[in-house]
């Protein structure tokens, strides 16, 4: 039998170690670890990242908070569920649960961008694609505005399920897929000088290649646009955030509700002299 003075240091220890975990853990992950947050009251929006696996009600609930279109629920609602998604070839295909965003950060880039209201914008990753649904939700809230989703590996590996999904919503219209890697895409889009007010960067997480595509994104980023970077729990994602933050004065770190996103605002020119340089 423990002694009290053994049980309270233990539930200290357990304590701290958990917040570790929640500080540290990608939130897709959170569902099985967490299972104990079930029915603590907490927003089911909320509940997804930080607790346990949201039932299908508490998915419904949350996304009629957030006033998306109508059309769009059944289709988020199925991908968050892990249902088996329909690819291009007509048949059923079983989902990497780990693969795709939570809630959470689906509803960030919505709040974002009904409330910026960008007239165009690109995701690097594409996938199940259940952040561009998120995307193009808000786009259509916002009745203007198109979506870019780069993939090399969306038919390949994701049998072009993210394609079905935008059918599914009827907005082929204001969607455009390209099958290319991040950086040569990137930089075609750069020639014709074209713009995007929110970019998403999620899709290598390679260090180097997701630091070029930041570095690319901001060439297609206005004064007043937002780069997004998935996964900050990642060392790369991290490792690049710190250098922004340290070398990046014409980008402002502003407020997420999604710990797992972190949200750089273009606020000016890059002015830096050419031997600039601090550590990160």
């Amino acid at each position: 039998m423990i002694s009290r003075r053994t049980f309270w240091f233990l539930n200290i220890f357990w304590a701290f170690v958990a917040g570790l975990i929640a500080a540290n853990v990608p939130e897709r992950v959170y569902p099985h670890l967490f299972n104990w947050t079930r029915g603590s009251g907490l927003n089911p929006a909320v509940s997804v990242a930080n607790g346990g696996k949201s039932t299908e009600s508490e998915i419904r609930k949350a996304l009629s908070a957030a006033v998306l279109p109508a059309e769009f629920m059944n289709p988020i609602v199925s991908l968050h569920m892990h249902e088996p998604q329909k690819g291009i070839d007509g048949t059923m295909h079983e989902i990497d649960s780990q693969t795709g965003i939570p809630m959470v950060d689906g509803l960030q880039i919505y709040e974002l961008v009904r409330k910026s209201k960008p007239r165009r914008t690109l995701e690097i990753g594409f996938a199940y694609g259940v952040s561009t649904l998120y995307f193009l939700a808000a786009l259509r809230a916002n009745g203007v505005g198109s979506h870019i989703a780069v993939d090399p590996y969306e038919v390949k590996d994701w049998k072009g399920i993210g394609l079905m999904k935008v059918k599914e919503v009827k907005m082929e219209h204001s969607f455009q897929f390209i099958s290319e890697r991040s950086h040569p895409a990137m930089a075609k889009l750069g020639d014709k000088g074209i713009t995007f007010g929110v970019i998403f960067i999620d899709g290598s997480h390679l260090y180097d290649t997701a630091f070029a595509d930041f570095v690319l994104a901001d060439f297609l980023c206005p004064k007043g646009g937002h780069i997004l970077l998935h996964d900050t729990w990642m060392g790369s994602v991290k490792r690049i955030t710190s250098f922004i933050e340290r070398n990046r004065e014409d980008f402002q770190r502003q407020p997420s509700s999604a710990r797992n996103i972190a949200i750089f605002q273009k606020t000016g020119d890059d002015k830096r002299p050419w031997t600039h340089y601090k550590d990160f």
